[in-house]
């Protein structure tokens, strides 16, 4: 390297020295060249000092090289990035040794995001990091590369959340800023404020090009726009009433999204109203009418026994390393404790708190997607404690060369790419899982390609199993899964047993004999007069049962003239709900059973709605 500056030049020296020997990579052209230039690719900057090299050395480094590249060798790959990266890695490391202390240490400028995946493209596209705390003001920049804070990014290990906003995207720079403001004081995870990102840049280009028009056709006939009930005042401004119900209405009718994307947009643009409802006048009767859309949530997708089989196998069959054996151990963990897999990548190095005295449990501390950044505990057996110590005894090694705050956990491994970096193991986690199923569904061998939250609905499955199988109770799942029973029932169930189901989640005994109603469409009861408090409707042109004396909460649910639709059927959830509450309080036996007759009734007819729902056509 012809330089007359002895101290770069002998810190370049020793790094080339050790260069080949660590990262693994052969020296090539490009190498040489970057060395020859490295002085020069400083642009100027003065270097007498470690404390001399910083972001901007390292970006003007990255341009210069990358121009090169561009202009000599086009069609030739990148090397300049991955170069630096170790360079500037190499001298922080340096640094450490002579003073104790990181020479590159801040949250903007750090030997982590070196390796981020995302970083290189923040600087080449002019993105600035970004720490959306809320504290002060927010970024003046129009591009933010959000950086996940580790101290408060719950069970995510480091940088795996992070996002570029290009607010660019926003066409109307005042409502820019307008959405800059509301992210930067937004509380949401990582992943919540990109997607909230995303769906208002749409949002607030729309309300843009209406807000135009508006103004286009007002100006050449002032008399089209007149006052409504409806449409509200016909005064022109962003974010009418005019305008709400118009995207409103589009988001319904849109064909791409489903019913939980449409709901989940709703839910985002309220959110958004709200923040800057004083500003621009917008009323809340317009906010409480752009209001959101019942959805029917159809439960978790267990993985069968079978299929999990298969998959585990292939999972085990592929074990050669000590990387893919702690994969192994994150696969079984999933399956067999109550944690999200997220959990378990969570895991910390100090998370056994202890082992009881018989050495068959032991009680483990960590980060649930729930509490934020406040430990929970949770009591495993030995098996899976042994997996845990099994792990850490796999990562040691890696776990002694890290430096970073990853270092306190155990799922972590080192990158391939740039020089054995410590980094988290999820991302290889996900894409083995994601690539096993897919392999093995391509091969016709499982039912579906399942992704890995899969795990916490197949493991959930299996608890309801064993209530249903009467091992044990519906309070009890609740400590198993750490769920309550409802909110299981509601969200990870497989409904193809739906007898069992609803058998299980009540306490009661479905009617074995036919029921005497029918379920129908809801076109057919339209102009049928409703009975039993909305239960249903009936079918006859005047009462069959007048004449008998028969208990008015039996009566019509026991008549073959009553029918009633699916729709219906969070009338009889709620009905459950209620009889399984007095039959708790009943004081006498017959009062008991009243109750239960009525459970037994109510629950018949909602167990034949799932059925129906769920496309197994009992009626």
């Amino acid at each position: 390297m012809p330089t007359d500056n002895k101290f770069l030049f002998s810190i370049v020296k020793s790094f080339l020295e050790i260069f080949d020997q660590q990262s693994g990579f052969k020296f090539t052209i490009q190498h040489r060249v970057m060395t020859t230039l490295f002085e020069d690719s400083l642009s100027g900057y003065k270097i007498n000092r470690f404390e001399d090299f910083n972001e901007k050395t390292f970006k003007e480094q990255l341009i210069y090289f990358n121009r090169m590249n561009d202009e000599y060798n086009p069609l030739g790959r990148r090397e300049a990035y991955p170069f630096l990266s170790m360079f500037y890695r190499y001298i922080d490391d340096m640094y450490l040794e002579e003073t104790g202390e990181r020479l590159f240490n801040s949250f903007f400028f750090n030997r982590d995001l070196f390796t981020h995946n995302l970083y290189q493209k923040s600087l080449e596209e002019g993105y600035e990091v970004v720490n959306t705390n809320g504290i002060g003001d927010y970024s003046e920049s129009d591009k933010w590369f959000v950086v996940a804070d580790l101290n408060k990014s719950g069970t995510h290990i480091g940088n795996i959340n992070n996002s570029f906003m290009n607010f660019e995207k926003v066409h109307n720079i005042e409502f820019r800023e307008d959405l800059k403001d509301y992210i930067w004081k937004s509380d949401l995870t990582y992943r919540g404020t990109y997607n909230h990102f995303y769906v208002l840049v749409d949002f607030l280009n729309q309300a843009e090009m209406y807000y135009q028009d508006e103004m286009k056709v007002l100006t050449l006939k002032p008399s089209l726009t007149v006052s409504d009930k409806l449409l509200g005042s016909s005064e022109v401004k962003p974010f009418s009433n005019r305008f709400l119900i118009f995207y409103h209405a589009s988001l319904i009718s849109n064909e791409k999204y489903n019913d939980k994307t449409t709901k989940s947009r709703i839910v985002i643009i309220r959110s958004y109203l709200k923040h800057i409802q004083r500003k621009y006048s917008i009323t809340m009767l317009s906010i409480d009418q752009f209001s959101s859309i019942q959805i029917e949530n159809k439960g978790g997708i267990p993985i069968p026994s079978e299929d999990f089989t298969k998959i585990q196998k292939e999972f085990t069959r592929r074990v050669k390393t000590k990387e893919d054996e702690i994969l192994l151990i994150v696969l079984q963990l999933s399956i067999e404790t109550k944690l999200r897999h997220g959990e378990i990548l969570g895991l910390e190095r100090d998370c056994i708190v202890s082992i009881d005295d018989s050495g068959e449990f032991g009680t483990i501390k960590y980060y649930s997607k729930t509490s934020g950044r406040k430990y929970k505990t949770e009591v495993f057996m030995i098996e899976h404690i042994r997996l845990i110590e099994r792990a850490l005894k796999l990562t040691q090694a890696i776990y002694e060369k890290a430096d970073s705050p990853l270092k306190k956990y155990i799922f972590i491994c080192s990158h391939y790419y740039l020089d054995n970096k410590v980094i988290r193991i999820k991302g290889r986690f996900i894409r083995l899982f994601t690539e096993v199923c897919k392999n093995l569904y391509d091969q016709e061998k499982i039912r579906s390609q399942y992704s890995p939250n899969n795990l916490r609905d197949t493991y959930i499955e299996r608890a309801w199993q064993m209530v249903e199988d009467g091992l044990i109770s519906t309070l009890e799942v609740g400590v198993i899964t750490g769920n309550t029973a409802g909110v299981a029932a509601k969200h990870y169930r497989d409904r193809e047993n739906t007898k069992r189901y609803v058998e299980a989640l009540y306490e009661v005994s479905i009617l074995e004999d036919e029921l005497q109603g029918e379920i129908v469409d809801i076109e057919s009861v339209k102009d049928l007069p409703p009975v039993q408090d909305g239960a249903g409707n009936c079918a006859s042109e005047a009462c069959i049962k007048v004449e008998l004396e028969e208990d008015s909460f039996y009566k019509c649910l026991t008549c073959k003239k009553f029918v009633t639709t699916v729709e219906r059927s969070y009338y009889f959830e709620e009905k459950m709900k209620v009889y399984k509450k007095n039959k708790e309080k009943a004081t006498s036996v017959a009062e008991r059973n009243f109750y239960s007759g009525l459970m037994e009734l109510y629950g018949s007819y909602l167990a034949k709605m799932y059925s129906i729902m769920e496309g197994e056509n009992e009626h």
